[in-house]
């Protein structure tokens, strides 16, 4: 599947161009304390690439941002959280956004 681009202007006559992945999603296969192995069916998409940012919805709807650190094997990478994982089960489903990591916590500071 080819991806999407979508163009728009965060700052005047600056043009930034981002690539809208298909949504890749998984699920937690382990959590050892911030460190949590995430699960994706690569059959029908890519694993997310390394600094890649991770989505999780916790039950109060909070959202849990993780980082790819490491492409462990058998459709498995190994991503450290950005906020404590207390309440995380295995199973919970992950959403891969496409975007790294550390752009997302910074893109507040460009707008």
């Amino acid at each position: 599947m080819q991806p999407k681009y979508e163009s728009f202007s965060l700052i005047r006559f600056s043009i930034i161009k981002v690539k809208i992945m298909p949504t890749i999603t998984g699920k937690v296969s382990q959590i050892i304390g911030p460190v949590i192995d995430v699960e994706f069916n690569t059959q029908d998409a890519e694993l997310p690439k390394i600094y890649d940012s991770l989505e999780i919805k916790r039950t109060d709807g909070s959202l849990l941002v993780l980082e790819v650190q490491q492409h462990v094997g058998e459709d498995i990478v190994r991503t450290i959280s950005m906020d404590a994982t207390d309440g995380l089960q295995r199973g919970q489903e992950v959403v891969a956004t496409g975007t790294n990591a550390y752009w997302r916590r910074n893109l507040w500071k460009i707008v």
